[in-house]
């Protein structure tokens, strides 16, 4: 879901290029990791915001350059960014719109939105696109993914495996953020009949 999210984002809302900057807002989570890779991928110089812990990882997955938001906002790098992905979902005035230069666009991905697909545009003065996604089933997509993660070009971090009936803990852990990767929920193969 996580790594399907940012592939619609970048390929079908964002259109984004080689040479083109991306600033990935929580690189270091599950959805970020995916956003840094598929960004460098296609060519893009990428700026990881997370805190600094995290930079050893982030310069592993590809970024070229690293935020640390614990000790520097991340609008000080001025007007020169694309693109943003803000995985976190920065809720009313986002400061990293102050990253974008005109023309530009901010990529939400909000996690509280239940629609489907493209939940909204908006433009402010400044000529920059605000683009609220939400992921949608999409087979041609996840097959594409799967070549990218067969082929070694595209690398799936998991920070934690936690049981099913662990399930609310996991949640918890989810939202409270500063994760490395995904988090997987184990099922039972005994539940499954797979035993």
């Amino acid at each position: 879901m996580a790594a399907l999210t940012v592939w619609q984002g970048i390929v079908e809302h964002t259109k984004l290029r080689a040479g083109q900057t991306v600033l990935v807002n929580g690189a270091a989570g599950g959805t970020g990791h995916f956003a840094v890779q598929l960004a460098k991928a296609r060519g893009a110089h990428v700026i990881g915001v997370a805190s600094g812990r995290h930079e050893a990882f982030l310069r592993e997955m590809g970024v070229d350059a690293c935020i640390d938001y614990t000790t520097t906002s991340p609008e000080h790098v001025g007007r020169v960014v694309d693109l943003v992905i803000d995985t976190v979902g920065t809720m009313g005035e986002n400061p990293l719109l102050m990253t974008l230069k005109r023309g530009g666009t901010l990529l939400w991905i909000g996690r509280r939105s239940m629609n489907n697909g493209i939940i909204g545009t908006e433009h402010t003065e400044a000529g920059i696109a605000i683009e609220k996604i939400q992921v949608r089933s999409n087979g041609a997509h996840l097959a594409a993914l799967s070549e990218q993660i067969d082929a070694g070009r595209l690398r799936v971090v998991v920070d934690t495996v936690v049981p099913l009936a662990e399930a609310r803990k996991a949640h918890e852990r989810g939202e409270a953020g500063h994760l490395q990767g995904i988090m997987v929920l184990r099922v039972a193969e005994e539940a499954c009949g797979l035993t």
